[in-house]
Formats: C-alpha cells, sequence, structure tokens
C-alpha cells in the first residue's frame, strides 16, 4: 500500500461529504516555513501533543459559536460568489 504521508492538499466532495485532506509531514512542513506568520523561528518537538493542540484550535468555538473552520467556509463562499460562481442567483426579500 502506498503511503500518504507527504500528499499535497486535496479536497473533493465523496458521498456527500465535504472532505479535506493533507499529508501530516507536509501540513507541518507548512506551518513551519509559513512565509505569512513568521513561524520559522520554531521547532514542534512533540508531533503528536502538537497536532492535538492544532486541531484543538481548529474546532475552538468563539462567542458565537464559530470556528476557525466555520470562517474558511464563509470566506471561500464569498469569494466564489465575488468571482461569479456558477450555480446560485441572487435572491430579493422583502
Amino acid at each position: 500500500m502506498k503511503s500518504n504521508e507527504n500528499n499535497f492538499l486535496e479536497i473533493d466532495v465523496v458521498n456527500d461529504k465535504l472532505t479535506i485532506s493533507i499529508g501530516v509531514p507536509l501540513l507541518l512542513h507548512a506551518i513551519i516555513h509559513s512565509p505569512n506568520y513568521g513561524l520559522s523561528n520554531i521547532k514542534i518537538t512533540d508531533q503528536s501533543e502538537f497536532l492535538r493542540e492544532f486541531i484543538s484550535e481548529l474546532l475552538n468555538e468563539d462567542e458565537s459559536g464559530a470556528t476557525i473552520i466555520h470562517e474558511m467556509f464563509d470566506k471561500a463562499a464569498n469569494n466564489a460568489i465575488e468571482n461569479g460562481c456558477n450555480g446560485v442567483e441572487e435572491v430579493q426579500h422583502g
């Protein structure tokens, strides 16, 4: 069986579920070498512990019940609509 540990980011709809997948080594590499957040000065000393904390932050709810993941979905949907995606139409309320 081929190892999937270094898989690039994959996003798909499978069996009516959105799936987001990335190999852990690639994810950790991206986190450590992130040019956007200045994390290049860290060293992950316990991968399992870090991943538990990382997942916890992804699921952490703010005061309105939203998570980072909810915000990501909202932003992606908004960007798709603003960029003229097909499959939606504006509805007038009132």
